[in-house]
């Protein structure tokens, strides 16, 4: 609510006096609550300030209760040929009747308005201007509504904006830089149309290879899901709290708390089972860093069931770890319908009430993400009117969801004249060319025999580049592209360089030969014809570039039956083996597909490319051809066998690994060769009753003709525990640029935390015996064995 005269703080005490009166005077008591701004304290990072307090308490029951209701932008949608279209009549009732304060999602999330993708900058801004102006006037509160939108690898619903390689790549990268620009960059397009909040990041640890969000987190590793967490959290919000108000950040949501990407069978939403010591020592860690370094400011609950809980009405995880433990202060939201899904999903009550009541009285939830329909306002005031649930615990709720109103400057007295900066410039060259880079070192070098790659541009090569994604924007984009299930088509695309656009361009004056067959596209319509022309060009060849792609998907539609590779495009690409030339395979995928033995065994070089969005083609192009020199590395584990799914680098030591991953985590070939020797540490012995610090340094050298990026990983290992241990677990790593015949010393320092661990009942352990010190993968591995008494 925003203040409207200058004088307003010199005003306070008198207008506390008005409010015994009738109520056009509490109005203006309302509208004029200093803006003042309490002090964190200590593991309280987002205090409730006193003028917040005492705002809400001036609310009616109803106007709190509304509050806590986000409503989706589909439900006050007019379907139009013209594009954005806004019901101003439900629009106006869900503002006065449900004084509903939050709204989320894209007009073109599920698919295109007419002939409009997705929402231009100046069609965003009509639309937030609209119903802010419907808030602040029609509104019993005046309060502005504060709006959610899921940018969540740049801002991937405004038109024209730069899209990032999805977090999975980013991953890919181990460079937190990308983390923070995707987070700075995505945060200011979001506000440059007057988006405040963004649903992002995902902070879960993918455990399953099955699972389709896996291309939305940052792998499989907790140390490395928490750097790059916090990367991009700190790019969205800034370094302080009052960088939330300026019109370039956004607060950051910090998600699906917790453990999420564990479901048992893979899909999506499946119930999750896991261990006290897994929990805090796996899932927890990224949660922990986001709230106690980063400052997020505010979370997210998940869908599913965690050790039989449905977390939407789960105490022990959303108030006693979430709050007492991990000392979160900011505003959670729950996903989409997660408190209805209670009796539609999980089944744990009888009917909507009964969700409500179980959800508010046994979380600390703050908004319902009610998404299409309304029926919680009623439930909810119903349940306070009973006595069941009391107005203290809604005003808690209420007084974190106006903080954050307040904290974002929505309360502000010019709010209205500035809810985004004109001058805004969306989609920059500057941007563009980061996400670029980030593609670049994204890519993963997994497979190189005999030196196929790279292709010599002065090599007078035969070179033909064929399939699904070899001109596809789209492959090279995946879900929550433009869509909620990615882009509908390649014409969608405000700006995009394929493979094909981006290798035409690069072999120009060369004396390459590129030729281009579409073989199969991802619909996989007129095989009939394109294959066989596909097959006949690369007879002609002297190398063919074979690039594959799962189609987007995003959530429970990712789902799948079969985590083994699409056999049509398997198919296709052993046509093309079958003709005895070399072949480059590329691969674009959210997850890691089985793939059948002919797809590696038969292929010279493999490359992985995950999703690098819209101008990935460059990156990919400029790998195949020696301009860029692979550094990427593989976040996650990729099996060789649907029986060890799921796989994960950090499984206990009586995993059968049936005989180990076609790739393993950390995986990452080089152009150049790098050498690791002489790994040492300051001492052979440590005792565990002192604070002592591990120095550990390896020398590395770059003999090859490339300059080079080396990612060094330090695993640890114990080696002997009482409670059944992790076979290795990543505790740190430095990205080193290293030019041709460079070498350097690379130097970690290991505390004694990461020799500890979480026992069964959820405390901090560590125990004497030896331990091994790993640096690198595969070759290149380095180990020296310490002894901790």
């Amino acid at each position: 609510i925003s203040p409207t005269h200058k004088g307003d703080r010199e005003k306070v005490g008198m207008l506390k006096v008005a409010t015994l009166l009738v109520l056009a005077v509490v109005l203006l008591v309302l509208l004029s609550v200093p803006l003042t701004e309490a002090a964190p304290q200590a593991g309280d990072t987002w205090p409730i300030d006193s003028d917040v307090k005492a705002l809400v308490q001036k609310l009616t029951l109803a106007e709190k209760v509304g509050q806590m209701l986000q409503m989706d932008i589909s439900s006050i949608m007019v379907n139009s040929s013209a594009g954005v279209e806004i019901n101003m009549t439900y629009l106006t009732t869900l503002i006065e009747e449900f004084h509903v304060g939050s709204f989320l999602d894209s007009p073109s999330s599920g698919g295109p308005n007419g002939n409009q993708s997705c929402p231009t900058v100046q069609q965003w801004r009509n639309i937030i201007t609209t119903i802010q102006k419907v808030a602040t006037s029609k509104g019993s509160t005046k309060m502005p509504i504060v709006y959610g939108l899921d940018t969540v690898h740049g801002a991937n619903y405004v038109y024209g904006a730069i899209i990032f390689p999805q977090q999975l790549a980013m991953a890919a990268t181990f460079n937190t830089t990308y983390a923070y620009q995707c987070g700075v960059v995505g945060g200011k397009d979001t506000r440059a149309v007057g988006i405040p909040w963004t649903f992002s990041p995902i902070l879960g640890v993918a455990s399953h290879q099955a699972w389709p969000r896996t291309y939305e987190t940052f792998g499989e590793d907790p140390l490395l899901a928490t750097r790059m967490g916090e990367a991009i959290i700190n790019g969205y919000q800034g370094n302080t709290k009052s960088d939330l108000r300026s019109l370039n950040k956004v607060a950051a949501c910090m998600k699906h708390f917790v453990a999420y990407p564990f479901p048992v069978n893979g899909q999506d939403r499946g119930p999750v089972t896991v261990t006290t010591h897994q929990l805090y020592d796996i899932y927890v860690p990224s949660f922990d860093a986001a709230i106690n370094n980063a400052n997020v400011r505010t979370g997210m609950s998940a869908y599913h069931a965690l050790n039989g809980q449905a977390l939407g009405a789960s105490k022990q995880y959303l108030s006693d770890l979430l709050r007492d433990e991990l000392h979160f202060s900011g505003m959670l939201v729950t996903d989409y319908k997660v408190i209805d899904d209670l009796h539609d999903f999980h089944q744990v009550v009888p009917n909507y009430v009964e969700a409500a009541f179980a959800s508010i009285n046994q979380t600390s939830i703050d908004m319902n993400m009610a998404a299409t329909t309304t029926h919680f306002f009623g439930d909810l005031i119903s349940l306070v009117n009973a006595g069941r649930i009391s107005e203290q615990r809604i005003d808690e709720s209420v007084e974190r969801v106006v903080q954050l109103k307040k904290d974002l400057g929505l309360l502000e007295p010019d709010y209205m004249s500035h809810i985004y900066d004109p001058n805004a410039k969306v989609g920059t060259q500057a941007e563009r060319d980061m996400a670029i880079a980030a593609g670049r070192e994204s890519v993963v070098l997994v497979q190189n025999n005999k030196n196929t790659l790279p292709i010599k541009l002065n090599s007078a090569k035969r070179v033909l580049i064929t399939g699904p994604a070899s001109n596809s924007a789209v492959a090279q984009s995946g879900g929550w592209t433009i869509h909620w299930q990615g882009p509908r088509n390649e014409n969608e695309f405000a700006y995009k360089t394929t493979v094909l656009d981006a290798a035409t361009n690069l072999v120009k004056g060369s004396s390459i030969d590129l030729t281009w067959k579409q073989g199969l596209n991802l619909n996989y319509s007129d095989a009939d014809k394109t294959i066989p022309e596909a097959v006949a060009a690369a007879r002609q060849a002297d190398i063919v570039v074979v690039l594959i792609a799962e189609r987007p998907y995003a959530e429970a539609p990712g789902d799948i039956p079969d985590i083994t590779f699409d056999y049509q495009q398997t198919d296709f690409l052993r046509q093309i083996q079958e003709t005895g030339k070399p072949v480059v395979l590329v691969i674009f995928e959210g997850r890691p597909r089985i793939l059948p033995p002919h797809v590696y065994s038969d292929s010279n070089a493999v490359l992985m490319s995950i999703y690098p969005g819209p101008d990935g083609g460059i990156a990919v192009a400029e790998t195949l051809f020696g301009v860029n020199n692979p550094s990427g590395r593989l976040p996650l584990t990729y099996p060789k066998y649907i029986n060890q799914v799921p796989y994960r680098y950090w499984h206990k030591a009586s995993f059968n690994t049936l005989g180990g991953p076609l790739w393993e985590f950390g995986t990452g070939l080089s152009y150049s060769q790098i050498q690791y020797s002489g790994l040492r540490v300051n001492a052979m012995t440590f005792r565990i009753d002192t604070n002592f610090t591990v120095t550990v340094q390896v020398d590395v050298a770059n003999t090859g003709e490339y300059s080079a990026q080396e990612t060094v990983l330090l695993f640890v290992e114990d080696n002997y525990r009482f409670l059944e241990k992790e076979v290795k677990l990543l505790k740190d790593w430095r990205k080193v640029p290293l030019a041709r015949g460079a070498k350097a010393t690379v130097s970690f320092s290991l505390t004694k935390e990461a020799f500890s661990f979480t026992n069964w009942n959820g405390k901090k352990d560590i125990q004497p015996g030896t331990f091994t010190l790993r640096v690198g993968v595969a070759q290149q591995q380095q180990l020296v064995i310490i002894t901790l008494i």
